[in-house]
C-alpha cells in the first residue's frame, strides 16, 4: 500500500510499517497528549502517557518512526521525553544503517530532528551514567553517518536531519533561553551545569566527524555545491566549523577548490573558473555566499584577485552572481578592496539601478560607511548614477552636454528599484514554467511607494560628512512640503527622514523640516513610523515650534495613549507636562537649551565626529 508524503506531492512505498492496532494506538496517544498539554495540572498523567507510549516502540523504533500514521505522534512524544527515555529510543538504532534509513525517510527524518533537538536540550540534565551512554550512542551514529554521508546529504529529507545533527555536535542546541515556557519533563534529573565542562557539546567528536566529512566530499565538491539538498548541508557544516581553527581552514580551502593545499600551508590557488560558474548558478551561489562570510582576509584577497577582479560589473549584473558579490563587499575589512571595487563600477551605478541591482550599490555604500573610506567618491558616483538612471535632463543644444537636476536627487533615489519584476523577464532562472490560467499577475507598485533599498542607501549616506553629502542635503530641503510629508509617513521613508535629523546637515535646514512637520503633526502622530520622525524633529526645532508640538500632542493625548507608540511620543515631547503646566514646561525647555549651549561651548558641538 502506498502512502503520501507530508507535502502530499507523490505516493511513496514504505517497507517500514507497523500493524493497524499499533497505528490506532499512536493516533489516540496524539489526541490525548494534545489535551494534556493544554492542562498544566495534568503533568503526572502526561508523564505516564509519554512513558507508556515510548515503551510501545521498543524493538520497532524504526518502523514506528517511518510509518506515516505514527511519525507525528512520535515527534510530540519525543519533545516531552526525559533524557533517559531519549537514550533508550536512540539505542534502538544501534550502530547499524538504521540511522541512515531514519534520516532519509520522509517521515522518519522529522522524528530524527525532534529526537536530536530534544536530546541537545536535555544534555545538561543528564547524570554521569546517562552522559556516557549518550556519548557512546552518538559516536556510533556519527561513524555510520560519516560512511554514508554523501547519500544522506543528497536526500532532501536527510539534508534537514543532518543540519540538526550538526547543531547537536557543535553545541548550537541547548540554549536555556530558547523555548522558555515550553512544558518539559525534568522530574528526577540533576543539572551538571557549572560542575564540569566535560559533558558539554561533543566538541572532540565534531572534530573527528568533521575530518571524515571533508574526506568524503573533497573529490566531489562542485557537484555537491550544485545539489539542492547537499548544498544547504555543506553551508551549515562550514558555519559550524568556524569555532575550530584547523578544521575551518581545511574546510574553506576545500570549498575554494584549493586542491593542491587543502590545509592552507602554501599560497592560495583557487579554481577560479569553477567558482565563477558556481556563483552564476542559483543553488551554488548561496554556498559561495556562506563561503565568503567564513573566509579570512588573506583568503578573501585571493578570491578577489583570482575570481572577481576585472569581472565585477559582469558579475554584479548577473541574476545569481550578484548576491555573492554583495556578500564579499559586506564581509570585507580591507580598504583597498573597497577602493578597487568602486573604481570598477563607479561609472556603472546607473546601469546597476536600471537592471534592478540596487543591492550591490547598498552593500558598497555600507562598506564605505563602515570603513570610512572613499565616502566622497561613493557619493559622487551614487548621485551621478541615480540621475543617469532616472532623472537626466538635456542641456544646451549647442554643446550637447547633459545637465543634472540635483534637486530631484533624493526623490529619485527613494524610488529606485521599485519597477515590477514583470519588466525583467530576461533574467530568469531555469526553464520557463507553463503559466496556469488561474494565476494572477502581481500588480505594479503604487506611485507613492518607496524603495526599501533606496531609503536604506539614503540613510547611510546621511551618516557621511557634510562635504560628501551636500547635494543630498540640498535636495532633501528643496523637496515640496507635500512630498516631504509623504516620505515621512512611509514605513521605509521615515527611516531616511530620521537619518536626516541625525546627519551633519546645518541646524537651520533641520529646523525648516521640523516646522514643515509641525503643520502636519495632527496626522503624522497617529502613525508609528512618523512618530519617530516627530521625536527627532522636536529635538532640533526652535522653541516656538517645540511648544506647538507639545500643545498639539497634549490636545490628542487621550487618543495617543491607546496606541502602542503614543506614550513614547508624548513622553519625548513632554506633552503630559505641558498639559499640566505650560509655564513650567517652557521654563524646563529653556534650562535644557542653556545646558546644551554651555556643554557645546565647553566640549564642542560634535561636528568633528563626522
Amino acid at each position: 500500500m502506498a502512502a503520501t508524503g507530508r507535502s502530499g506531492s507523490e505516493p511513496i512505498d514504505f517497507r517500514e510499517r507497523v500493524d493497524e492496532s499499533t497505528a490506532s494506538y499512536f493516533i489516540d496517544v496524539e489526541r490525548n497528549l494534545k489535551q494534556l498539554l493544554n492542562d498544566p495540572e495534568q503533568q503526572d498523567a502526561r508523564e505516564a502517557l509519554v512513558t507508556n507510549a515510548l515503551e510501545e516502540t521498543q524493538g520497532k523504533q524504526l518502523q514506528t518512526a517511518c510509518d506515516h500514521r505514527c511519525s507525528k505522534p512520535l515527534e510530540r512524544l519525543l519533545e516531552q521525553a526525559t533524557g533517559k527515555q531519549l537514550i533508550e529510543f536512540l539505542r534502538g538504532f544501534g550502530n547499524s544503517d538504521k540511522i541512515v534509513s531514519l534520516f532519509t525517510n520522509p517521515f522518519g527524518s522529522h522524528v530524527a530532528e525532534a529526537l536530536l533537538q530534544t536530546l541537545g536540550e536535555q544534555l545538561e540534565y543528564l547524570d554521569e551514567a546517562e552522559w556516557q551512554q549518550t556519548k557512546k550512542l552518538v559516536t556510533e551514529a556519527a561513524q555510520v553517518l560519516a560512511e554514508e554521508l554523501v547519500r544522506v546529504a543528497k536526500s532532501k529529507y536527510g539534508s534537514h536531519a543532518l543540519r540538526t545533527w550538526i547543531r547537536l555536535l557543535s553545541g548550537q542546541i541547548g540554549d536555556p533561553c530558547k523555548d522558555a515556557g515550553k512544558p518539559r519533563n525534568m522530574k528526577g534529573t540533576t543539572s551538571w551545569k557549572g560542575k564540569t565542562a566535560t559533558k558539554g557539546p561533543f566538541k572532540e567528536l565534531f572534530k573527528t566527524w568533521g575530518k571524515l566529512v571533508l574526506t568524503s566530499v573533497e573529490g566531489d565538491m562542485p557537484s555537491l555545491l550544485r545539489h539542492p539538498s547537499a548544498s544547504p548541508f555543506l553551508q551549515a557544516f562550514l558555519q559550524a566549523c568556524e569555532g575550530e581553527e584547523k578544521l575551518h581552514i581545511r574546510a574553506v580551502n576545500i570549498f575554494m577548490m584549493n586542491q593542491d593545499d587543502p590545509n592552507g600551508l602554501q599560497p592560495i590557488q583557487i579554481n577560479a573558473s569553477e567558482l565563477t560558474n558556481l556563483m552564476k548558478e542559483k543553488t551554488s551561489s548561496h554556498a559561495v555566499e556562506a563561503l565568503l562570510a567564513s573566509m579570512s582576509e588573506e583568503q578573501r584577497h585571493a578570491f578577489y584577485t583570482q575570481v572577481l577582479r576585472g569581472k565585477m560589473l559582469k558579475l554584479c549584473l548577473h541574476p545569481a552572481a550578484n548576491y555573492p558579490v554583495q556578500a564579499f563587499i559586506s564581509s570585507t575589512t580591507s580598504e583597498p578592496h573597497v577602493g578597487l571595487i568602486l573604481e570598477e563600477i563607479e561609472t556603472h551605478v546607473g546601469t546597476l539601478f536600471q537592471r534592478q541591482r540596487a543591492g550591490v550599490v547598498a552593500a558598497l555604500v555600507a562598506a564605505t560607511a563602515r570603513l570610512r573610506h572613499e565616502r566622497k567618491a561613493m557619493c559622487k558616483s551614487l548621485a551621478r548614477g541615480v540621475l543617469e538612471c532616472c532623472g537626466k535632463e538635456d542641456g544646451d543644444g549647442t554643446n550637447q552636454q547633459k545637465r543634472y537636476n540635483y534637486k530631484k536627487l533624493v526623490p529619485l533615489l527613494l524610488k529606485v528599484d521599485t519597477a515590477s519584476t514583470a519588466h525583467s523577464k530576461n533574467h530568469r532562472f531555469g526553464k520557463k514554467k507553463r503559466k496556469r490560467e488561474e494565476t494572477n499577475v502581481p500588480p505594479l507598485k503604487k506611485e507613492n511607494e518607496f524603495s526599501a533599498l533606496g531609503c536604506q542607501i539614503l540613510s547611510m549616506v546621511f551618516s557621511f560628512p557634510l562635504d560628501c553629502t551636500q547635494q543630498f542635503v540640498d535636495s532633501m530641503t528643496s523637496i515640496p512640503e507635500e512630498q516631504l510629508v509623504e516620505i515621512a509617513c512611509n514605513s521605509s521613508g521615515s527611516r531616511a527622514a530620521e537619518a536626516f535629523f541625525d546627519s551633519a546637515a546645518p541646524s537651520a535646514t533641520k529646523k525648516k523640516l521640523a516646522t514643515v512637520f509641525d503643520r502636519h503633526l495632527e496626522v503624522m502622530c497617529y502613525l508609528p513610523g512618523p512618530s519617530f520622525v516627530l521625536q527627532k524633529a522636536f529635538s532640533f526645532a526652535d522653541p516656538s515650534t517645540r511648544e506647538s508640538y507639545a500643545q498639539k500632542l497634549a490636545h490628542h493625548r487621550s487618543e495617543l495613549t491607546r496606541l502602542r507608540h503614543g506614550p513614547h511620543l508624548l513622553r519625548a515631547c513632554g506633552a503630559e507636562e505641558y498639559a499640566a503646566d505650560p509655564k513650567a514646561w517652557a521654563d524646563k525647555q529653556k534650562r535644557k537649551a542653556n545646558q546644551l549651549k554651555s556643554f557645546a561651548n565647553d566640549f564642542g558641538d560634535g561636528k568633528s565626529l563626522f
